[in-house]
């Protein structure tokens, strides 16, 4: 990871792989994105070069948007270099190698004496005068390409000597032109990326228009990593206007920022621009969460349940259930009568036990308890009668009506005992006083045998 990180981050995300809380990797080209499953669910997009080298590590947690490496994004890395191996050795050889390290070493220990005196000696009267001198610094450093131990301790020193430029008064009112000077300026462009490390201390007020000026006119189909990931820790205080003009120079190369844009907008609630960016994105990554985020926040039930059905009927199998699962919490209470068009639809789809599985985990125990009409059963499984119970339902008092008559119009005098015995145990407790008196009379009008009858009439006690 070229990313500078603390011992604690690391250990931190080292127990979400070893714990198996980083979800199956998804690959589009260049760009691997996983779910973390820690206090909640943060999504983590990693972005790789030709090189098989880490060019960008995006989260939706709070640590990240604070442009920090945090422990999902060190999980995610985790996986993909144990699990994936789509990384390259972590041997640097391109880091300029007629250098030796202590030519190095020394090279920024100058560098480090070079920025404190600038800053030391920066006063408001010579401002300007020590933003370029370090301009000419980071110039010299920022096209060089070096391994991430030199490259951390480089940005630490600029970010070190800009923090302190930022801190002295008035310093914004040079500091803001200066960076809009960089950015018209194509040769040195190469120090953009290091220059957005700073933009962190500024108040985004300030930072958002310079950037969104600077692509309107400027990047065009050229849109530097940096800048848009500014964008998206900064998302939730775009206005509309921002927004559209961030949209309006997205281009079709830069898909995998609209891609983290988008689960970023649906964190924030943002469904408008979540709509938007789905249908730019939705033929080129498997978007089944966010087109599920939409319904449910439209609360359109129909359209989401008939794009369940369709999923369902087009799968190879049935081992995913979370599609039916967020349907019936949208149904919530009228799940009970939208269970049996549903339940219909897809029975034929799977096998016994892939039934059982679906009737169990959905709760589809009204659906369950009309079955056991049609072909009545001595032994009704717990969890139904217990359903069935709790919730003083009438379908199960029909279910129980249909079966013993069923075995009532079978039975002989050798037999009533037992079924008499099933009736009491059956019914009592699970049904008010009054229905279980209304059922036995009811069932005693199917009788022939007066001994039966006898044993009914003590049943009910008279």
């Amino acid at each position: 990871m070229c990313q500078k990180i603390s011992d604690e981050t690391f250990q931190r995300g080292y127990q979400l792989y070893q714990n198996n809380q980083v979800s199956p990797i998804k690959q589009n080209n260049n760009l691997y994105a996983a779910n973390v499953r820690d206090k909640q669910y943060y999504r983590v997009v990693i972005m790789i070069n030709d090189k098989r080298k880490i060019t960008k590590m995006n989260c939706t947690c709070p640590k990240a948007r604070k442009g920090e490496t945090c422990e999902h994004e060190t999980a995610v890395y985790l996986k993909l270099k144990s699990e994936y191996h789509v990384f390259a050795s972590d041997e640097d050889t391109s880091f300029l190698g007629y250098y030796k390290k202590q030519e190095y070493d020394k090279a920024i220990e100058a560098l480090k004496q070079r920025t404190q005196q600038l800053i030391e000696q920066c006063r408001y009267d010579n401002m300007k005068q020590t933003l370029n001198g370090l301009t000419g610094l980071m110039n010299d450093y920022a096209g060089m390409t070096l391994t991430p131990p030199y490259t951390s301790q480089i940005e630490e020193i600029f970010i070190t000597a800009f923090r302190k430029f930022l801190s002295k008064k008035k310093a914004k009112a040079y500091y803001l032109p200066w960076v809009e000077e960089i950015m018209k300026n194509q040769s040195l462009s190469n120090m953009i990326p290091l220059i957005c490390q700073f933009n962190n201390y500024l108040p985004s007020e300030d930072v958002i228009p310079l950037y969104l000026n600077y692509i309107e006119y400027n990047m065009n189909e050229n849109l530097n990593s940096e800048i848009m990931t500014y964008f998206i820790h900064h998302m939730s205080e775009l206005s509309s206007n921002e927004w559209q003009i961030l949209l309006k120079h997205l281009s079709v190369n830069t898909q995998e920022y609209q891609y983290v844009m988008l689960y970023q907008n649906l964190d924030n609630n943002n469904i408008k621009e979540v709509k938007r960016l789905y249908e730019q994105l939705k033929n080129i990554y498997d978007l089944k969460d966010i087109e599920v985020a939409i319904y449910k926040y439209e609360g359109d039930i129909h359209s989401f349940q008939q794009y369940v059905l369709d999923h369902y009927q087009q799968a190879t199998d049935f081992n995913d259930l979370s599609l039916l699962k967020e349907l019936k919490e949208m149904y919530g209470k009228n799940w009970q009568t939208a269970q049996f068009e549903i339940v219909d639809a897809l029975k034929d789809k799977v096998n016994e036990k892939t039934y059982k599985d679906l009737i169990k985990e959905l709760e589809c125990y009204e659906y369950q308890a009309y079955c056991y009409m049609d072909s009545p059963s001595r032994i009704i499984p717990y969890e139904l009668a217990h359903y069935m119970k709790d919730n003083n339902n009438q379908v199960y008092l029909m279910m129980l009506e249909q079966k013993y008559r069923k075995l009532i119009k079978g039975a002989d005098k050798y037999s009533y005992s037992w079924i008499k015995n099933d009736i009491e145990n059956e019914l009592r407790g699970h049904v008010t006083t009054l229905q279980f008196q209304e059922f036995v009379y009811d069932l005693m009008m199917y009788f022939s045998n007066e001994d039966l009858n006898k044993e009914l009439m003590l049943l009910l006690g008279e």
